[in-house]
């Protein structure tokens, strides 16, 4: 086996400006939330984006803006399941499959659609299982399916 050791000039001239940097001014915001029994329709929009340098297209929703984007939600959701009013818990993503199918680059109207496939309660925990949608009017389309817990 062959190991190479990068020099710090190596990792920092290889290093994406947008997961040391970028991430850090990016800013987004639920614009519209719905629940039901079945699930949750939010509709989200950026509000101040980090656009690499990289991308000929310009803007698109990395997936770690997009996991912070299901993650709120979920925090959100489980919550208002629990039947609480102000956020006290926090949640554990024990797994999660995500299917980044197209990109999303609509900075406004970006859709998430979840679907509550199943929830149960756990001593004093709720468990949710869900299968999320993330679009836009672009044709964007990101799918992930997961379990989450409120703990």
């Amino acid at each position: 086996m062959s190991i190479t050791h990068l020099t710090a000039e190596e990792i920092n001239n290889l290093s994406s400006d947008y997961i040391s940097e970028g991430i850090k001014i990016e800013r987004w915001s639920i614009k519209n939330m719905c629940i039901s029994n079945e699930g949750a329709h939010l509709e989200l929009m950026i509000n101040k984006a980090s656009i690499s340098d990289s991308d000929p297209n310009g803007f698109h929703l990395s997936f770690l803006t997009a996991m912070e984007m299901l993650a709120q939600m979920m925090v959100i959701y489980l919550h208002k399941k629990a039947g609480l009013t102000t956020k006290c818990r926090e949640i554990w993503v024990s797994s999660i499959n995500s299917d980044f199918k197209k990109p999303i680059r609509a900075m406004d109207n970006i859709l998430i659609d979840m679907v509550q496939i199943k929830l149960q309660k756990k001593a004093s925990s709720l468990v949710c299982d869900v299968d999320c949608k993330i679009s836009d009017s672009l044709g964007g389309h990101f799918q992930s399916k997961g379990r989450v817990w409120l703990v």
